[in-house]
């Protein structure tokens, strides 16, 4: 009798920009056992996005919910969880089976990414797929662009889109800015190639090829380091304050 062959799960994902018109889009997959952390870095790279702002992950849009009813369940390490009443997860600290597992084909959940611009993504489990073939992510598909990174939300994109239609009639300063950036073309095999992780583990924290009991271990030394990092901002904060009552002591 032969052995029995081992069954990878993964996640189908698709991942779409609320408001372009028309739809700005990228689906993947991603290993099952993956945390929040790792879609939010699958996420950067399938988007182009630069990983330079906050982030949090919502199971209600964020912009159209109801006064009060907070449902921001995943964040950034680099946010401070006791902003929120309810004390949401770091991302790196939730695998997805918190939110997804293989009868959720079809459920929809919220990124915000960028407070400033708020771009928010709608994140939809479209498929569960089992595979010989182990892997961390793999992207599938996509179309055109998403904005570049600070063109200050949609109002700024559509700026960026007229632009490209109407060089000879728009700001230069803007255009050099924009560089070759266009809002209908995506190079697929061209982000396929850097959204490939290697199967070791690597520098970014991917947890996705890790079984349930080396991902804890992993996830708590991670919280340590966390922990460590908003103790430094803390004691940081906490001594700018002091050398500027120091200072207005000497002045009065």
């Amino acid at each position: 009798m032969s052995p029995k062959k081992t069954m990878h799960k993964y996640f189908e994902i698709e991942v779409s920009l609320i408001g372009p018109k028309p739809k700005v889009w990228r689906r993947f997959l991603i290993h099952k056992y993956s945390t929040f952390g790792d879609l939010h870095r699958a996420i950067q790279v399938a988007c182009g996005w630069r990983n330079s702002h906050l982030y949090s992950f919502w199971e209600k849009n964020p912009y159209t919910s109801a006064i009060g009813d907070n449902t921001t369940f995943a964040i950034s390490p680099y946010d401070e969880a006791e902003n929120y009443d309810h004390r949401p997860e770091y991302a790196d600290q939730l695998r997805l089976g918190h939110i997804f597992d293989d009868t959720s084909v079809g459920r929809e959940i919220f990124y915000l990414y960028d407070y400033g611009d708020s771009w928010i993504h709608t994140v939809k489990m479209t498929g569960f797929h089992k595979f010989e073939e182990k892997f961390r992510r793999k992207l599938l598909a996509g179309e055109r662009p998403f904005p570049l990174e600070d063109s200050g939300s949609l109002p700024g994109y559509q700026r960026c889109i007229d632009a490209y239609h109407d060089p000879e009639n728009s700001d230069e300063d803007l255009l050099l800015w924009m560089g070759n950036w266009s809002p209908e073309y995506f190079d697929l095999k061209k982000t396929q190639a850097k959204f490939q992780l290697p199967r070791k583990k690597s520098a970014d924290f991917d947890m996705s090829t890790k079984e349930p009991d080396d991902i804890d271990k992993q996830l708590k030394h991670q919280k340590t380091i966390y922990a460590n990092v908003i103790d430094f901002q803390a004691r940081l904060l906490a001594n700018h304050n002091k050398k500027k009552l120091l200072t207005a002591k000497t002045t009065t």
